[in-house]
């Protein structure tokens, strides 16, 4: 695209935007330009861009001049998308004059910032985050009658109080460090559409019959442990249960369909009464964390037949609890069969009772997957007169398993993920995704006499040896892998180039943050010799790193590397599509689609 100077004086209008042949960006439609700052909006929301007033940069004016009450070293204006109202003067007029993209509003920003973008917005509904005090100081009243949505944090103590008010299109609610998720009965009226809750680091409290909680489709209560264990500290009572919470609010759950429960509390010793909570409009069950209280939930509600259900587990000692953030998102809706539940280093007993209320309550196909010596402790063929599912051809099994222990061969498994001394002890003719942790003993030889026999095999995680992985890719590109194994179309190389383990039990520290950045350019490096050994044409890779943003940084450079060897790169939020042009009479090996993973803490399912 030719690079022109943004002149005001030369801007097109909009009856005369360009030439048939281009079109350059400050000449688009306004309906286009518009639809551009939408998205700008979502990516860059409005935040505060502070310059120094002798600063060159400073001379452009801001959005208003509302800010008579900034200090004289600087002054704030409006960053984030904000800035494209300084690129020339159509385009400040259009964004102007543009309500929706003023309607997300952080009201954390200076007040003579949140008054301009309040003035902006008009009429349009509001998309209002902040804390509650500073909510307070812009007239939450007024504010909540045009919300559609409200994000309020708040720290030990704080409760919602503020919300209970009219409130005629909030459809959504989002709450961050909030002790109480209570709505008097006298204000449900007063929220007719409110339709999802996500409450994150807080107790929920409830009025039973509240009508309010009766209209709600989505609730998600995450990561309460910290509150359960002051609310615990705080009550004298003998047995007393806070799990007779959640039950008493769930009752009141009418009409929800996702119901997602994430490490609401800390193991419970002390015995309970067994609580049955039907809910026949739900459609999506997520659980997470201790194995007992998984358990418990999963014996407790009640889905209808052909819910899905994600059941994840733990096991979790006061020395190292298990955060949140590490199992959150490991296993997307998209790809789970109908029924999954999954566990991590969980007692087989509590295995079995999981199996058992899922199957149970549904009958569907069962996918387990679980860590090392977890899962395969369980005498399958003994426990399957118990569990009849377990006999059941449909049923779908996933397994790590040490090289010490004993293979399981009935059933047969869907997914398989396991240590590669173990592939030769267990058959795999069906398996249609298998996953092979490499380490440098593996023997290339065995590994494709046994890869042979998987004629239905689809998907191929190997990793993260770099070197056994890539000599495995030649014997099998010699064994005429087209042939070989005719059904594959996705290979996927998980770990390239990692020289470190990432602790799930919470973020590494900044050295090897640093180390991390560093593992990233040696997969990229990895992936071109990766690209060789697969065969040309490959249409897209992924490669997914899941890094934060300041990993990012290096992009550029690694980019100008990649491109040098005829690699294009593009970016969707944290995943590269690496992209090559087609190339006539390269070698086609059937091969659809490449991943390559840079972490094995992602979860390749």
């Amino acid at each position: 695209m030719p690079v022109v100077k943004m002149d005001e004086r030369s801007t097109p209008s909009d009856s005369n935007v360009s030439s048939p042949a281009i079109c350059y960006i400050h000449g688009l439609p306004t309906e286009l330009l518009s639809r551009t700052f939408g998205y700008l909006a979502i990516i860059e929301p409005l935040n505060v861009d502070t310059r120094s007033v002798g600063d060159k940069t400073s001379q452009s004016s801001p959005v208003s001049d509302s800010e008579s009450d900034a200090s004289t070293s600087h002054r704030s204006y409006l960053g984030g998308w904000a800035r494209v109202t300084h690129v020339c003067a159509r385009w400040r007029n259009i964004a102007l004059s543009l309500p929706t993209l003023w309607s997300n509003i952080n009201l954390d920003l200076p007040v003579c910032l949140v008054t301009e973008a309040l003035f902006r917005a008009k009429d349009a509904p509001l998309s209002l985050e902040g804390d509650l005090e500073n909510f307070a100081d812009h007239g939450f009243p007024s504010l909540v009658r045009r919300a559609r949505d409200i994000t309020l944090k708040g720290g030990e103590g704080s409760e919602m109080e503020p919300l209970y008010l009219y409130a005629p299109l909030l459809e959504c609610v989002k709450l961050v460090g909030l002790t109480c998720l209570s709505f008097p009965r006298e204000f449900a009226a007063d929220m007719p559409i409110l339709h999802q809750i996500i409450a994150r680091n807080g107790i929920p409290h409830h009025n039973p019959g509240c009508p309010i909680m009766g209209n709600l489709r989505e609730l998600i209560l995450e990561s309460t442990n910290t509150c359960f264990h002051m609310l615990l500290d705080g009550d004298e009572e003998d047995g007393f249960d806070p799990v007779s919470r959640y039950y008493d609010l769930f009752r009141s759950l009418n009409s929800i369909e996702v119901l997602v429960i994430h490490n609401l509390w800390p193991p419970i010793e002390s015995p309970v009464a067994e609580e049955s909570v039907n809910l026949p409009t739900l459609r999506q069950l997520n659980l997470l964390g201790d194995c007992r209280q998984v358990c418990r939930f999963l014996k407790s509600i009640r889905p209808p037949p052909g819910a899905a259900l994600n059941a994840r587990a733990y096991t979790m000692s006061e020395e190292a609890p298990l955060t949140l953030g590490q199992m959150d998102g490991l296993f997307p809706w998209s790809e789970m069969p109908p029924f999954f539940a999954s566990t991590a280093t969980v007692p087989p007993i509590h295995i079995l009772s999981i199996i058992d209320e899922v199957t149970r309550n549904t009958g569907g196909p069962l996918r387990i997957c679980g860590w090392r010596n977890a899962i395969n402790e369980i005498d399958f063929e003994k426990d399957s007169t118990f569990h009849p599912s377990l006999a059941d051809p449909d049923f779908c099994f996933a397994a790590k398993l040490d090289i010490e222990e004993q293979p399981i061969a009935n059933p047969i498994p869907y997914f398989l993920n396991l240590e590669t001394q173990l592939l030769p002890r267990i058959p795999i003719s069906d398996i249609r995704v298998l996953s092979l942790h490499l380490n440098r003993e593996c023997s290339i030889p065995r590994l494709c006499n046994t890869l042979s026999s998987a004629s239905r095999l689809e998907k191929l995680l190997i990793g993260p040896a770099f070197q056994v992985a890539l000599g495995l890719l030649r014997a099998l590109r010699s064994a005429e892998l087209s042939i070989l194994l005719p059904a594959l179309h996705t290979l996927v190389f998980q770990d390239v180039g990692s020289c470190y383990y990432r602790s799930p039990l919470g973020d590494p520290c900044r050295a090897v943050y640093e180390d991390n950045k560093t593992c990233i350019h040696a997969s990229l490096l990895s992936f071109l010799r990766f690209r060789r050994a697969v065969g040309r044409p490959i249409a897209t890779v992924k490669f997914i790193c899941h890094r934060e943003a300041d990993a990012w940084e290096d992009w550029a450079r690694w980019e100008d590397e990649l491109r040098e060897q005829g690699v294009e790169v593009r970016f969707a939020a944290r995943h590269v599509f690496i992209e090559e042009p087609d190339h006539p009479g390269g070698e086609v090996v059937g091969i659809k689609n490449v991943e390559v993973l840079e972490s094995l803490s992602q979860n390749p399912l």
